[in-house]
């Protein structure tokens, strides 16, 4: 069976790219745009990896891993952070529960790298 991935990306361009690549490579993908609608449906149905953006509306990224980090089912849920903004947020979602964080744009094979080596 794939690995399931969740993009959580509020540009939705953005995310039908991922998801389109992602898939192309044999994952299993499912999307979100924003970190609320991310954790419904991690707590629906745990992905096997969280890739997910800082900057969204309704609930940010560094909230959403927060949240993930309190629960047991999911507070050793692999979470990437893909954000143009990774500096200090980057140190913040690390702190926040992140397993990794990352600039983008990134190239989509060192995407894929860094997904299988998380995996």
């Amino acid at each position: 069976m794939p690995a399931t991935l969740l993009i959580v990306e509020d540009n939705p361009d953005l995310r039908d790219l991922l998801a389109t690549f992602l898939k192309m490579e044999g994952f299993a993908v499912r999307t979100a745009e924003d970190g609320e609608a991310g954790l419904r449906m991690i707590r629906e149905q745990p992905p096997d990896l969280v890739i997910t953006d800082i900057a969204m509306p309704k609930l940010d990224g560094i909230s959403m891993i927060k949240e993930l980090s309190r629960s047991p089912e999911t507070k050793n849920l692999p979470v990437l952070v893909l954000s143009a903004y990774c500096g200090n947020n980057g140190t913040e979602a690390m702190e926040a529960g992140a397993t990794r964080a990352a600039y983008k744009p990134m190239q989509l094979e060192a995407l894929l790298r860094m997904i299988e080596q998380l995996l």
